[in-house]
């Protein structure tokens, strides 16, 4: 990686054993939720391709707040019934004078672009079985 974060927070955070895998997290939820969609959790973990469990994806958005780390705007919401406790979550960009990095840090891009992938495989996957399903409905009408 070109540019060093800021260190993390934490009294079990070893910068030796933590740091890249904390900076790689914290660029891919970035890159991820700078579009401006609300997400859940785990929809955060799909777009990001991050095989880490959610508390991982909840503290790099916790991250995203510090202005360490760009003071982005973290703004959550519930999403569907309200008793089931789902959280959804949006970042706005982090005002100018607020930097991120030093220089712009880019997550590897193997997990998403390899998620991405799969998802387009699966996208035609899914367009061919619907043609095959009208294919037998018409045949049957």
């Amino acid at each position: 990686m070109s540019a060093m974060a800021p260190d993390f927070d934490g009294e079990s955070y070893d910068p030796a054993l933590d740091h890249e895998r904390l900076t790689t997290q914290l660029a891919a939820v970035r890159t991820a939720m700078l579009d401006g969609q609300w997400r859940t959790l785990e929809e955060i973990a799909v777009a990001t391709g991050l095989q880490e469990n959610t508390a991982s994806i909840s503290a790099r958005l916790r991250d995203l707040r510090k202005s360490k780390f760009g003071g982005f705007s973290v703004d959550r919401r519930r999403r569907g019934d309200p008793k089931e406790g789902l959280w959804e979550y949006r970042v706005a960009e982090a005002s100018e004078d607020e930097p991120f990095f030093d220089e712009p840090v880019v997550a590897p891009s193997g997990g998403l672009q390899a998620r991405i992938a799969d998802l387009e495989q699966e996208n035609e996957r899914l367009k061919e079985r619907v043609a095959e399903l009208e294919a037998l409905l018409e045949s049957r009408s």
